[in-house]
């Protein structure tokens, strides 16, 4: 491992997970089967590198460098092997890298959002959509949930054009808000369905944000993983 090679990737490390999450990428290992003695190997070979370069090291990269070798060792133990009741000392870990995964793809989406956003709306929008937080029932991950199948069907549509006649906010939050006086909720994914120009969805998206953040709107799911819908408080 070259020092510039070292330098480099360290510089697109958002934390411990995300250099956990690059090193698991990286060797092909399936996040529920961590192979935690290869991993944490290489984890603590870019933390020795780091230290012979005189980098300033982070707090938590130390931190996860003692979770992982707490692990290992407790892993390594006869009684691990023994009694399957004995719970997997690699689960928390598991669960902290997958709900980790699950925000840093809705981040992907939230920059592709942004960019088409500015390309369709001006440069002049103030979105900062990493702002934003829906403190109800769900997620703004769950949200994201939605849109992404529809954002990955707007590639293959003629979604960029914009429309010859185009809605605002202030005109979508009217239409989501009769929509909501008729039926009592709105069923996102339906929606969105209905949508044919990348401009209508983005625009929901924004939307929907918008009035979530301003407490117009409830975001629920009747099972998990099931459709989200809108509700009014």
């Amino acid at each position: 491992m070259s020092e510039n090679t070292l330098l480099v990737k360290i510089d697109q490390f958002e934390g411990p997970l995300d250099l956990l999450l690059y090193l698991i990428n990286k060797n092909e290992i399936e996040i529920y089967n961590i192979n935690i003695t290869k991993i944490t190997t290489e984890y603590l070979s870019y933390i020795e590198e780091m230290k012979k370069l005189d980098l300033n090291i982070a707090s938590e990269y130390i931190v996860m460098a003692a979770t992982l070798i707490k692990i290992k060792s407790d892993f390594m133990l006869p009684k691990y092997g023994d009694d399957e009741n004995i719970e997997d000392p690699r689960r928390p870990l598991i669960e902290r890298l997958l709900e980790y995964q699950k925000i840093k793809k809705a981040s992907e989406v939230f920059r592709n959002i942004e960019t088409e956003a500015r390309k369709l709306f001006g440069r002049n929008i103030d979105l900062h959509l990493k702002d934003y937080i829906v403190e109800e029932e769900l997620s703004i991950v769950d949200l994201m949930n939605a849109f992404t199948p529809i954002l990955k069907k707007g590639l293959s549509l003629t979604s960029y054009r914009i429309p010859s006649v185009k809605k605002t906010i202030g005109e979508k939050i009217a239409e989501i808000t009769q929509i909501l006086k008729e039926d009592g909720e709105l069923n996102i994914s339906a929606y969105l369905m209905m949508l044919d120009t990348m401009y209508e969805v983005i625009l929901t998206f924004i939307t929907v944000l918008e009035m979530t953040n301003k407490h117009l709107v409830k975001l629920a799911q009747k099972e998990q993983y099931e459709d989200i819908w809108v509700k009014q408080y």
